[in-house]
């Protein structure tokens, strides 16, 4: 009986112990660290990419016809629209403003830094 109680308590030990070990946070900061640079962000080097994946596509902020004129298209285009406008307002989806991007999921913090990061230091293309 004492053999058979040490094998259940040991089992035990043994499925708690692999339970413990297997919880973490599965965000990529933890898992990679942060590859998040924003210290020299440019247009061409970061913010194009940005916006042509999630603002100046097709019905967007691109074409002769940009949603609420707003042209995301082109380093010109894209400063010029960014300056004095709400674009901050919309990527962080705050309270009273039209959350950007529509009918996509919020741009990732690091790319909202990003674009931040660009503003702040003068838009360098």
């Amino acid at each position: 009986m004492k053999k058979q109680n040490l094998l259940i308590l040991s089992f035990f030990a043994l499925v708690v112990s692999a339970v413990l070990h297997s919880c973490y946070y599965d965000q990529e900061a933890y898992l990679y660290g942060s590859a998040c640079d924003n210290s020299a962000v440019t247009y061409t080097g970061r913010i194009k990419a940005i916006a042509d994946a999630k603002c100046a596509t097709s019905g967007c902020h691109s074409g002769g016809s940009p949603s609420s004129g707003i042209l995301l298209e082109g380093y010109e285009a894209c400063k010029a629209s960014t300056q004095g406008s709400e674009v901050m307002c919309t990527i962080k989806r705050l309270s009273g403003c039209s959350p950007m991007p529509k009918g996509m999921s919020q741009l990732s913090q690091c790319d909202i830094e990003a674009w931040q990061a660009w503003i702040d230091a003068g838009y360098p293309n």
